[in-house]
């Protein structure tokens, strides 16, 4: 599998979905595979580089409360988040992909997405 998309409604506004989601501080409490993430520079915006216990990355798009992506430096792996406001709070896409046709190594699970769900509205 090259691309994987995967959804989730949330019970919170979209800037406060989108701010915990940039912040590096958070990503250990919602995503299982990362312990530790850390930023380059603040505030994070496009050109920030973004550094986990898998690669480096890079912002590659950024529309604060609607768009945010990360592109692999040295790499081909891609990660788009899409926000959205709904009636109930907000709805979150989340897109991943090589851009080489290549299959993706660990694709990222719903379990995650679920987990940020729980956090976020607690």
């Amino acid at each position: 599998m090259n691309k994987n998309t995967l959804h989730i409604d949330i019970d919170t506004s979209v800037e406060e979905l989108f701010a915990f989601t940039i912040d590096p501080n958070n990503t250990g409490s919602w995503v299982g595979t990362i312990e530790k993430e850390i930023v380059d520079a603040y505030p994070i915006g496009l050109g920030t580089i973004y550094t986990n216990d898998f690669s480096k990355l890079v912002v590659s798009a950024f529309i604060p409360n609607e768009l945010f992506e990360l592109s692999e430096i040295n790499g081909e792996y891609r990660v788009r988040y899409t926000y959205t406001s709904t009636k109930e709070g907000s709805h979150l896409e989340y897109a991943e992909c090589m851009k080489d046709g290549s299959d993706l190594n660990k694709p990222f699970v719903q379990e995650n997405l679920e987990k940020l769900k729980k956090v976020l509205e607690e």
